[in-house]
């Protein structure tokens, strides 16, 4: 996420924000696995069975990850 989170920062998680709530641009912190994640929402989408979930982005990488709201922990206050 550097240059707007560098690497090893701490940031603040609002868990107040419900995950229906998110919009592009948002930077979010989500669970993979046992690795914690934070990226910026590219896209909101909803699946043919109506479920919503959010394609995510880190600011320098290529590859986009797909997350749902059981992954979902809260979003990233950028200060």
């Amino acid at each position: 996420m550097a240059p707007a989170i560098p690497a090893g920062a701490v940031v603040t998680v609002d868990r107040s924000v419900a995950f229906l709530d998110l919009k592009e641009g948002d930077v979010i912190k989500f669970r993979q696995g046992w690795t914690l994640y934070a990226h910026r929402v590219v896209s909101v989408r909803t699946s043919a069975d109506g479920r919503r979930y959010v394609v995510t982005r880190g600011d320098n990488e290529r590859a986009t990850e797909v997350v749902t709201a059981q992954q979902y922990l809260g979003r990233v206050i950028l200060k």
